[in-house]
């Protein structure tokens, strides 16, 4: 019963994606025939009025114009789906520094080497990598400079999986064999650009510092303290944070900034305490979040019956699975509590327990405040 629970779990996910691709298919497609629609109109516009002036791009204008944008917003839109399509399409990929090339001749064993090399780098970062984990490992020749190796992408299969090896990307320093390693993100044109821009910056203000030599410039700020903070200017943000605020006289502009570099260094994601069911499992963690989005969707789509009625099976569904799971738990815990007793007591303690709560604060003695 749950192996068919499952499967039919399985059927009515690709059946959903499938749904979700077509409509994406459509919604690009409508833009693009807006576009079009709209380029031809402004064309024949200024071959009848060629003194027009452009105006500033308001994204408000386009969707309230019906038709008569000029070509300047229609370039701006234009760059932006192009840029959110790339970072989309490079979200799930790495750029690795400094690892050896592979001094095989043949092409397909060089990228098996690199791909190889990439899994053991994975490892010793503390990352099982398994089936398509890594898709694909490639280098990327133009990059090479001087004797140091070509830089190797690394295609991976989802975007958690890159999110994570960046983060563990910090350990490489601590590891003797991959000093000099260094791992990034795949940065579209655009961010290159901008975080080139940046680097310049700051190694421009460095070399004003007035200690250190070299690389290792510093300056003393004594502002804030008597000894004073030694400091350096480093890339935070798309420029040097300090420099930016100086240049800001606005400050609704002062404060964007700081949010966007609050934004770059407080992650968003974090790890989740809440205690769940030992019976809980990927099968009703997937049914779950179907349940989830049918909920919205059936939200969106005010009165579709079909996306109710699949709702009310979804539930239905989700709920068999979810007695069934605990049932099969239990039995399972009730046959091992014969030889471990302590099983069944651990099961029914976690059962249980409840929230913490704010506590009263109390003085010295133990009084109350």
């Amino acid at each position: 019963m749950t192996e068919f629970l499952n499967l039919k779990s399985r059927i009515t996910l690709l059946e959903d994606l499938e749904w979700i691709v077509k409509s994406k298919d459509r919604v690009i497609e409508d833009l693009s025939n807006k576009i079009l629609k709209w380029r031809t109109r402004k064309l024949n516009q200024e071959k009848t009025n060629p003194t027009s002036t452009i105006m500033p791009f308001r994204l408000s204008d386009l969707f309230n114009s019906n038709g008569k944008s000029s070509n300047y917003d229609i370039a701006i839109i234009e760059k932006v789906a192009r840029e959110s399509k790339s970072k989309e399409n490079k979200a799930s990929n790495i750029i690795i520094s400094g690892i050896a090339e592979s001094k095989n001749e043949n092409t397909s064993d060089i990228e098996e080497d690199d791909k190889l090399a990439t899994i053991d780098l994975l490892k010793e970062l503390g990352i099982a990598p398994s089936g398509n984990f890594v898709k694909k490992a490639y280098r990327i020749s133009k990059t090479r400079k001087e004797n140091k190796p070509a830089l190797l992408k690394v295609e991976l299969k989802d975007k958690e999986a890159a999110n994570n090896i960046i983060m563990r990307a910090k350990k490489l320093k601590e590891i003797e064999r991959y000093r000099g390693v260094y791992i990034n993100r795949d940065l579209t044109k655009n961010e290159i650009e901008v975080e080139r821009a940046g680097r310049k910056e700051c190694l421009e203000r460095n070399e004003k510092l007035e200690y250190g030599q070299g690389r290792h410039k510093y300056g003393i700020d004594y502002s804030k303290t008597q000894t004073g903070i030694e400091y350096f200017w480093g890339l935070r943000s798309e420029k040097a944070a300090n420099t930016q605020l100086a240049k800001c006289q606005e400050l609704n502009e002062q404060y964007q900034i700081l949010q966007d570099f609050i934004t770059l260094v407080l992650s968003t994601s974090f790890k989740s305490t809440k205690y769940s069911q030992k019976w809980f499992n990927n099968d009703i963690k997937k049914l779950t979040k179907r349940k989830y989005k049918l909920h919205l969707m059936m939200r969106s789509r005010n009165g579709c019956l079909a996306l109710k009625d699949e709702y009310k099976s979804t539930c239905k569904e989700l709920k068999i699975l979810v007695k069934l799971t605990r049932m099969s738990f239990e039995k399972k815990i009730a046959l091992e509590c014969k030889n471990n007793p302590k099983v069944i007591y651990s099961y029914i303690n976690n059962q249980r327990k409840s929230k913490d709560r704010i506590r009263s604060l109390a003085n010295r003695n133990g009084d109350l405040i």
